[in-house]
């Protein structure tokens, strides 16, 4: 019965996932991720917020199997796509990278320059306590979160 409701959502959810439009919303995205790192760092340094919060040492993710590994061909192509860098490691450069991992990992990529927060929560919090102290929120009424008005 539900079916009619929801088929306007089921189609534009097919429309999402085509690879057209995977490479647009890749387009839109990179800006914004290119320039995220450096972002955090200013917002940090100018905030007084403790540096460690966030890192930039990399990311690798292993398969076992071929099959997991081609379903990021896409990911992969958009990547280098947009200039974002990244190497496909076979059993031996994983290895060489993370020796502690299992020797059964023989499908990897890498992508050496990306980043993350070490603890998103309490950046969160060091973000909005910097913010509360430049008086970010002084010109703000308090709002009421049943109604959204002030």
């Amino acid at each position: 019965r539900y079916l009619p409701r929801a088929t306007p959502w089921l189609l534009r959810y097919l429309s999402e996932g085509r690879t057209s439009r995977a490479h647009t919303v890749a387009a839109e995205m990179a800006p914004l991720t290119t320039a995220a790192y450096d972002a955090h760092r200013n917002l940090i340094s100018a905030g007084g917020i403790e540096a460690g919060l966030i890192r930039q040492e990399g990311y690798l993710h292993v398969w076992r199997e071929a099959d997991g590994f081609e379903q990021t061909a896409l990911q992969r192509a958009l990547m280098a796509e947009h200039g974002i860098a990244s190497e496909v490691l076979d059993g031996d450069g994983i290895a060489a990278l993370e020796p502690g991992l299992a020797r059964d990992f023989r499908y990897g990529f890498h992508v050496p320059e990306g980043g993350f927060a070490v603890e998103p929560v309490a950046l969160t919090q060091a973000y909005a306590a910097a913010f509360e102290a430049a008086a970010g929120l002084a010109k703000l009424a308090p709002i009421d979160p049943r109604t959204g008005t002030a």
